[in-house]
Parts: structure tokens; sequence; C-alpha cells
């Protein structure tokens, strides 16, 4: 092959790999025409479910808190809240502080108690105030518990209770709900000046499940004021519901602080 130049020695080097790379490839089949074949599939044939399929190979294992996020009633950007939160990326005053947007010697304490730094953990779980109101939630479905340390370790012991059909349902977008309303009253009191207040931070947690729950397909034929007021109790009001039952209760008293 002529070049319009002289090669580089380097050069000749790299050509003459080349010339025997083409030289050394496998010689195609004169008698069968060329065709397209989709390797993902042993019948070699292109189809929707082939390509999901492949496609959720490559994500590897699903992770039983993450299918619980999203696997429930609740809204979207609850759910995607949740995620945020089960990652620790939600933009509390510690991260934005960390990443410069918050700079000088602007006060990062928690809203709620004024006491510790505002970090992921802290805002959702640490602080005594919303420490209170997972307590008092959990207390309300005749539960007891031990604070977990981290929000991963809610959502698995959350994900780990026994339950069937309707309880299993509402029990599953507790946490969601909790974690949703607790950074909502968190924005209240920070850019609207409203006041801590645990009473009522609980009725709006029990309002929002009932309200997910009716918008949502799983029929309900209690109302949802009967919802508000009986949320644990709404499976056994229902036609063949059973009770409640979870792994987690027998956890001594002692053991709640």
């Amino acid at each position: 092959m002529d070049f319009r130049r002289p090669l580089l020695v380097w050069e000749e080097e790299e050509a003459n790999r080349l010339f025997h790379l083409l030289n050394s490839a496998p010689i195609l089949c004169n008698s069968r025409s060329d065709e397209l074949i989709w390797g993902a599939d042993p019948s070699n044939l292109f189809s929707v479910s082939s390509l999901y399929l492949w496609s959720e190979s490559r994500l590897g294992p699903i992770l039983p808190v993450a299918a619980s996020i999203w696997n429930n009633f609740a809204p979207p950007k609850v759910q995607c809240f949740g995620w945020m939160a089960w990652l620790g990326k939600i933009k509390t005053l510690s991260f934005l502080h960390r990443i410069g947007i918050l700079t000088g010697n602007v006060n990062l304490d928690c809203v709620f108690c004024h006491n510790e730094i505002e970090t992921v953990e802290h805002i959702l779980l640490y602080c005594h105030f919303v420490w209170l109101l997972w307590s008092n939630i959990v207390r309300w479905w005749g539960m007891q518990w031990v604070l977990p340390g981290s929000v991963n370790g809610l959502l698995n012991w959350w994900d780990g209770c026994r339950m069937k059909k309707l309880e299993k349902k509402i029990w599953k977008v507790l946490p969601l709900a909790i974690l949703w309303s607790t950074w909502k009253h968190r924005n209240d009191c920070i850019f609207n000046g409203s006041q801590p207040n645990l009473e009522d931070l609980c009725e709006i947690v029990n309002v929002r499940v009932a309200m997910w729950l009716k918008a949502s397909p799983t029929q309900v034929e209690l109302s949802i004021n009967d919802l508000v007021f009986n949320l644990p109790q709404a499976a056994e009001l229902a036609p063949n519901k059973n009770c409640v039952s979870c792994c987690c209760c027998n956890i001594p008293d002692a053991d709640l602080g």
C-alpha cells in the first residue's frame, strides 16, 4: 500500500501490525448472506422482553430495602425522597455547608432540638423530637422497638415485620410517610417560622397514609376519617383480614431508650 509520505519507524510497525490483523481475519462464508443476530436471547431474535431481562441482569441484585421503597402506594415524590434518605443524599444543613452552599458561621443546628448539627441520621432518627414521633407511631401499632443506627437499618427492620395483606401494605408505607412528614415539618419550621409540634405531626402522618391508601387501587371501604383514627385496626375492620403480628414484638420495655 502506498502512503502520501514516508512512514516513520514506529508508523511502519503499526502499519505492519494492521496488515497482519487484516490478513488473519476469518474468511467470510460466501454461501450465506449477512444477517443481524440478537445475542441476548437463545433464539437470536430480538424482543422487548429479552431486552428488559438483559438490562435487569446488569443492574445487580435487587435489595429488599430498595423494593420496599418503590413498591408501595406512596406518591412517587415521596418514594423518591425515601430513596434519597436511604442513600443519605437529602440536602441537610451539614450537607449544604460541606458543598459550600452555606458558608461562614451559619447555624447548622437541628431546628427541632437546637442541640446537634443537622445530619441525615439526626434529623430523621436521632433527634429526640423525631424519636418520639417514631416511637409514638410504633407503639400505636402495639409494637416495641430499639432505635436503629441508620435510615438503612430502620427500613430493614421495618421491612422485616411479618404481616399479611392490607396490614403489610399500610405498614410498608408508614416509614416513608414519617420521613416525608418530618422533612416537610422541618422545612416549615425553617422557612415559615413554625414551631415543632409532635401531636400535629403524628396526626399529619396518619392523614397522609389514609389519603394515600384511599387514592390507591387497594379497595378499602372505610372512610378517611375512620382510617385516620383506626389505622392500625383498619385491616381488622376490613372483611377477611387477619390481625397484625410482628417478629419484633417481644423486645423488653427497658430497651426502648
